[in-house]
């Protein structure tokens, strides 16, 4: 009778440990088998799409404040004339081109809607795996002279190497730490400048890499968002530099008029006739930087004719 009631038992619990292996190999193969199948094959699409992009391709990034009166018919026609300079300027270059609202992202209370702009560049690299770069330029900015081609005048290794600032510091009023005295053109991901007031992020280009995934995840922690830096995102930045020589390695300063001026620097940065682009000083928003943008925007259209008129 025990012998009996025993071997009712084990097949009992052959039984129930053969039908749970059936039924994790049916859901492994049902699911599990199908998302790795799908991820795999996008995994291998979006690398090949990696390994034949052109070094030199760029999607250009525009973020515009949702916080302003989007229904002033004034401020839409502004936001407009910075997507025609914008997407013209793409359009003759062969790059591409992503508007984003800062509404479309989640801020803390205090933030700045510039704290919009990390996301909206993770998402823009997401979306354009063949893109090489993202240029990210500020909507208080104007191209001025849209026949500047970024390849030629920086992408290139000649050219970055040329117009890097080698054993310069980060911050320039700040502790000593510096750039690197010798520079690969071809391991630079992050391209700026500096100004009076120290990094720009106003006006930078990023890699699309591995690198530019740990950058923006580490400068959007929300820790350092919620610390009381000075300077906001631009703060981070020049701290995450200093502090981490990894992404100081990556980083490379050129020239600041190679790839902008201003309307107004005490460092003798300003504007002049032919230069690439014009970031409007001393403006954050649409109110105080309307009148500004409103000359400079008359004066690149007549730039860009006279242009016109000489090469033909």
């Amino acid at each position: 009778m025990e012998l009996s009631f025993r071997s009712r038992r084990t097949r009992l619990v052959v039984v129930c440990c053969v039908s749970i292996l059936c039924l994790f190999y049916f859901l492994k193969n049902l699911t599990i088998g199908d998302f790795s199948n799908a991820a795999k094959k996008q995994f291998l699409a979006r690398n090949r799409v990696i390994q034949n992009r052109n070094p030199y391709s760029v999607v250009m990034l525009l973020v515009t404040d949702s916080s302003e009166n989007e229904n002033d018919p004034h401020y839409q026609d502004h936001v407009e004339k910075l997507i025609e300079n914008r997407r013209r300027y793409a359009a003759l270059h062969g790059y591409k081109f992503e508007h984003k609202r800062s509404g479309d992202y989640g801020l803390f209370e205090h933030d700045s809607s510039n704290w919009a702009v990390i996301p909206a560049i993770r998402d823009v690299l997401e979306e354009h795996p063949e893109c090489e770069w993202v240029w990210y330029l500020t909507p208080h900015a104007i191209i001025m002279n849209p026949f500047e081609s970024l390849k030629d005048k920086l992408l290139e290794p000649s050219q970055l190497s040329r117009y890097s600032l080698r054993d310069h510091p980060v911050n320039p009023v700040g502790p000593s730490v510096r750039t690197s005295s010798i520079i690969d053109p071809n391991a630079i991901d992050l391209i700026t400048t500096q100004d009076y007031e120290g990094i720009n992020t106003r006006s930078f280009l990023l890699r699309n890499n591995d690198y530019a995934e740990f950058l923006l995840d580490v400068w959007n922690e929300p820790l350092y968002r919620m610390a009381p830096f000075e300077h906001g995102e631009r703060g981070v930045l020049e701290y995450l530099l200093q502090r981490h020589p990894t992404i100081l390695s990556k980083l490379a300063f050129v020239s600041t008029r190679v790839m902008n001026s201003y309307t107004s620097s005490p460092a003798g940065l300003e504007y002049r006739e032919g230069d690439f682009v014009l970031l409007l000083s001393d403006c954050d928003s649409y109110q105080t930087c309307k009148k500004s943008f409103e000359q400079y925007w008359r004066d690149r259209k007549q730039s860009a004719k006279m242009k016109i008129l000489i090469d033909s």
